[in-house]
């Protein structure tokens, strides 16, 4: 019996042809401008300061700025909640920074109200990265990224309780009646006290874009749609406390007296949508807002099984030696 040589020529081909038409996966979809303010979201202490990719581009000018407080030092309250809202640095109290100490967990505490049974709320906007800049010469301002370090300040020996913290709408706290527990079972993560240090990782939400007059009040609607790092804290060992590192990079305009020029506003980037960032920073991870041991180990678990299930994420965060 002949051999069909020709059908069999011609079948490889079809093939061949199948295989060229299937396209390459893209695999980052941020351009330079993006990719910058992406590392910027996520290192705020280490990345080259950089432009947001959405909102007005005026010609404002960018500070970063830093600021390391004790809290948790307690002999009795041993328990906790601290607040930042970046982007609400006003003169009213308790609405830009707190730190709740309380008895129990269980203690319901208001975050406006200094003191009551079982707890004490301190103002701590004087502790607010850039403070003294902002308010004295500083005429309306965003943050862009910012970050809060969390270390425990005690020996290994006497390292004990737990703590959790994230990214949450300042509506969840500001003027609000809580508990530790409350709190804790809101933020995304939580984990025994760190040997070294945990890192969250702040983001703007939409009202975040707006700036704001820190020389001024502000109203409590203004501080309910912004983002805020909330930290928590529970039966830590007496006086130890935890350090906390803030680190914020602003976008400002200066007041008129300060001799500062204002530059000319340059081109953004086509990545200009919040939702096109946000996908390609949150597909590279399963949680790229909290950097720690325990975090890492559960984000390397994910990452393996989404490369045993050929689910790579379509976007990815190139490293900034891949820009140079």
């Amino acid at each position: 019996m002949a051999k069909k040589r020709g059908a069999k020529k011609g079948g490889n081909k079809a093939k061949k042809a199948q295989i060229r038409r299937i396209k390459a996966v893209v695999r980052s979809g941020l351009d330079n401008l993006g990719q910058a303010y992406a590392n910027l979201l996520l290192d705020p202490c280490g990345a080259p300061l950089a432009y947001p990719v959405w909102g007005s581009q005026e010609g404002s000018l960018l500070v970063k700025a830093e600021s390391i407080i004790t809290v948790a030092n307690d002999a009795a309250n041993l328990n906790g909640v601290f607040a930042w809202s970046p982007g609400t640095l006003t003169t009213a109290n308790y609405a830009s920074m707190i730190e709740a100490k309380t008895l129990n967990t269980n203690t319901v505490f208001t975050s406006n109200v200094a003191t009551g049974t079982g707890y004490t709320v301190t103002d701590q906007k004087v502790n607010f990265p850039g403070f003294t800049f902002l308010t004295n010469q500083v005429s309306v301002y965003r943050p862009i990224a910012a970050c809060v370090e969390v270390m425990y300040n005690g020996t290994e020996a006497s390292r004990s309780g737990s703590i959790g913290g994230g990214v949450v709408a300042g509506g969840t706290w500001y003027a609000a009646n809580m508990t530790v527990d409350q709190i804790a079972a809101l933020v995304p993560h939580g984990e025994r006290t760190p040997v070294n240090k945990t890192e969250f990782l702040w983001y703007p939400s939409g009202a975040d874009d707006l700036f704001t007059d820190p020389s001024e009040s502000i109203a409590s609607q203004q501080v309910d749609r912004r983002n805020s790092i909330v930290i928590n804290w529970a039966n830590l060992a007496a006086t130890t406390g935890l350090r906390l590192k803030l680190t914020a990079i602003y976008e400002y305009k200066p007041k008129v007296a300060t001799g500062i020029a204002m530059p000319v506003p340059e081109a953004g980037s086509r990545n200009n949508m919040r939702e096109i960032l946000t996908y390609a920073l949150e597909t590279a991870s399963s949680n790229p807002w909290v950097r720690s041991a325990a975090a890492n180990a559960g984000a390397q678990f994910v990452r393996a099984v989404q490369y045993h299930m050929h689910q790579r994420p379509r976007y990815r965060v190139r490293d900034r030696e891949d820009l140079r």
